[in-house]
């Protein structure tokens, strides 16, 4: 059977988030003929891939683990090893809502009609839980189905830390490619406090997310709005703690 869906993990010394991701796959209530699982480790020492050795999936597995130049290189490692029409960016730790949805996803995957098929994802930090996200007018990457075409001669810039996966959504849009059908379901879970959102990284966030402004020439005013945002939410983390940081910006 052709590979409709290529379900793309990226790991480094995160054996539990692994094998969380794992199970939230084996245990979807449907057949996985059509799923390949391709997982990229950063060379971890933690038994990673004796894990993975191990396994014996019902659907095709490919690990490879060496070196790489950081979570976006790994990505584009792992979309040219992909074989499937549609990619999803599982990362170690996000796992899928429930066990019915690829069941509930596939039917909109088998059309094969749209660039990039995006439900919701649910944001998580400790014991704080809030879903519906969807990030408009983009989408998450652990929520978003991206067509294979979608991928050619564009890939995740490995130079940035932070804000690769927004690059790649801005260039689709300049490329008049970021063509998103939009559905009602909630597709996966994303694990908060990674390099991304810990505010002790957020000033470097903002150097990368306004080089990107720079890149896509967005306007001045759009630059100092979100400079003066940032800047709200580091003194917020200061003055409240994280647990006040986390519930604004997964809120918001």
């Amino acid at each position: 059977m052709n590979t409709l869906l290529s379900i793309i993990t990226v790991t480094k010394n995160d054996l539990p988030g692994l094998m969380s991701t794992y199970e939230s796959i084996i245990s979807q209530d449907c057949s996985l003929d059509c799923v390949e699982w391709i997982v990229i480790d950063g060379e971890s020492s933690d038994g990673s891939v004796d894990y993975l050795k191990a396994l014996h999936p019902e659907f095709d597995l490919t690990y490879i683990s060496e070196k790489d130049l950081g979570i976006f290189d790994a990505m584009n490692k792992g979309a040219e090893k992909a074989s499937g029409q549609y990619f999803l960016f599982l990362n170690a730790g996000d796992i899928l809502h429930n066990d019915f949805t690829l069941t509930s996803i596939f039917p909109y995957l088998l059309k094969n009609s749209s660039k990039i098929i995006a439900g919701t994802v649910s944001l998580k930090w400790r014991d704080i839980l809030v879903s519906g996200v969807d990030l408009s007018p983009w989408v998450p990457h652990q929520g978003a189905f991206i067509h294979r075409s979608c991928f050619g001669n564009r890939c995740y810039d490995h130079d940035l830390k932070i804000y690769g996966d927004l690059k790649f959504w801005m260039t689709l849009k300049d490329d008049g490619l970021f063509l998103v059908q939009r559905v009602e379901l909630e597709i996966a879970q994303f694990t908060m406090g990674g390099a991304g959102n810990n505010p002790a990284n957020i000033f470097e966030r903002l150097k990368e997310r306004n080089r990107l402004s720079i890149e896509f020439n967005e306007s001045l005013l759009k630059i100092i709005a979100r400079t003066g945002l940032f800047i709200a939410l580091y003194f917020s983390w200061k003055v409240f703690g994280s647990r006040f940081y986390y519930k604004l910006i997964m809120r918001s």
